[in-house]
């Protein structure tokens, strides 16, 4: 079963500032954390109970552990980028969460430069292969002390 906690006040405060950017304080949007997530965040949409019972819009759910470790620029830029595919259809109030169209949407390309992209992914690998590594080294550890006993 996953482990859902509310994140860190400066985690609310950084998606706050970013749904207020994008134009959605008008959307309930419920920031999780599960650090057994393998990406570092996923964006879903409320089925119709949680929306019935919590008022809750969107749900947004990142791994914690992996986003308190990048930079502060970089935590700005994985929240705008997690909530891009999040519109409201200012015609009908649908709501719709779509997709990256390439590996992130290029409105977020154009206003961050690929290359600073490129560089919050690759610490994004980066932490997570060192989280996994280390997960490694103490289920070896805990083997070798089984077998020392």
């Amino acid at each position: 079963m996953a482990n859902y906690v509310e994140v860190l006040e400066e985690t609310d405060k950084i998606f706050k500032e970013c749904i207020l950017a994008a134009g959605l304080d008008n959307v309930d949007i419920k920031i999780l954390a599960n650090n057994d997530l393998k990406v570092i965040g996923k964006v879903s949409k409320a089925n119709d109970l949680i929306k019935y019972m919590n008022d809750i819009d969107v749900i947004v759910v990142i791994n914690e552990d992996i986003f308190d470790q990048l930079e502060e620029h970089q935590k700005l830029m994985k929240a705008e980028e997690l909530l891009c595919g999040v519109s409201v259809d200012s015609d009908t109030g649908k709501l719709t969460i779509k997709g990256g169209d390439v590996n992130t949407y290029s409105g977020f390309l154009r206003k961050r430069g690929y290359d600073a992209f490129e560089v919050m992914e690759e610490s994004i690998k980066t932490l997570f292969n060192v989280k996994n590594n280390n997960g490694e080294e103490s289920s070896e550890v805990k083997t070798l002390d089984k077998t020392e006993a």
